[in-house]
């Protein structure tokens, strides 16, 4: 058996205590990843005695979708006054140069800059709405130019800078925690919806039980001098058939939602399948100088811009590309 040499042995403990920090740093991170999910989701999930276990597997995929989707944003695009005319998406994205700096310039007022050294570049995610309208103008068609064509044109409003710091992979890092948050925020918007639903079935039913006695006292009023309504004997019997569905819905609603290892078991659904709640594609668009849409037909010089399309569901959709820009120019604007 051959003996490794003592510079073997160095080398062969030196590589071994690196995996095991780089081992112990990724637990520290699954942990506390895994606290911040339950946290945004549902505390009562801290109930459950082997929540942290449980949700391990489903958190360590979704900080790897999380890592990949945010690696494939597009940019980052340089922001300054100069390259407001010089980069078609920087123009495309902003109305003017002084709009641009005034966004600018309010992210950097709420942002401490203590910590970052003088030259430092800002990184961070610009995330914006989409808005469109239709204009009327010429088109070149073959040898005639045609008049009042219809043209849609692509705007971008409601800007925010997000996850500003002065290095590429920090802001990164701040990302990943977001889009985390993004998928632990959907699950809490179900637990309380259904927590909702079974309060609202709970105030049906005790509505729906006060009908009932008052109607049947009713009848019995009725009863002590002629025989019993007609009427109130059918509105009871309806009475009776709405709490019948009432109690069947919310017995299903409390079934979904009874403790909170069923909190757990909806919020470990959510996060294991990611790409069902928080979805991001690259979009490419082609404007020309007035932010109108082209397509190949179009015999319009133009631009495409690279941008990324995030969608949560159906209610939330943000276009987005990273950016940096220097702070002191922001200032000094």
């Amino acid at each position: 058996m051959e003996l490794l040499s003592p510079q073997s042995i160095v080398s062969w403990m030196s590589a071994f205590g690196s995996r095991y920090k780089e081992q112990r740093r990724h637990d520290q991170e699954l942990l506390a990843a895994t606290d911040l999910v339950v946290d945004v989701a549902d505390p009562t999930i801290r109930q459950v005695g082997k929540y942290q276990k449980d949700l391990r597997g489903a958190v360590n995929a979704a900080i790897g979708y999380c890592a990949n989707l945010v690696d494939d944003i597009p940019g980052p695009v340089r922001l300054s006054r100069n390259q407001y005319h010089a980069d078609p998406l920087v123009k495309a994205v902003f109305a003017s140069g002084d709009q641009m700096m005034e966004i600018l310039k309010s992210a950097v007022e709420n942002q401490s800059l203590q910590d970052w050294k003088n030259g430092d570049e800002g990184v961070a995610l610009l995330t914006m709405a989409r808005t469109g309208r239709t204009i009327f103008g010429y088109e070149k068609h073959k040898d005639m130019m045609l008049g009042d064509v219809a043209k849609r044109t692509v705007n971008f409003i409601d800007h925010r800078i997000v996850a500003l710091s002065p290095i590429l992979s920090t802001t990164k890092k701040k990302l990943q925690h977001r889009a985390l948050e993004v998928l632990a925020t959907v699950a809490m918007e179900r637990i309380t919806t259904i927590r909702g639903n079974i309060a609202e079935l709970q105030e049906r039913k005790i509505h729906l039980q006060s009908i009932h006695r008052i109607l049947k006292g009713r009848n019995r009023t009725m009863d002590l001098f002629a025989h019993p309504s007609y009427e109130t004997t059918q509105k009871i019997n309806k009475v009776k058939q709405q709490l019948v569905e009432v109690e069947t819905e919310l017995e299903a609603e409390r079934g979904r939602l009874a403790t909170p290892a069923d909190s757990l078991t909806l919020l470990e659904e959510i996060i294991a399948s990611p790409d069902e709640s928080l979805i991001m594609e690259r979009k490419s668009l082609r404007v020309d100088w007035m932010n109108v849409l082209l397509d190949g037909r179009d015999n319009v010089e133009g631009n495409d811009i690279s941008l990324a399309e995030f969608s949560v569901g159906e209610e939330l959709q943000r276009w987005a590309v990273m950016v940096t820009f220097q702070p002191e120019d922001v200032e000094a604007a």
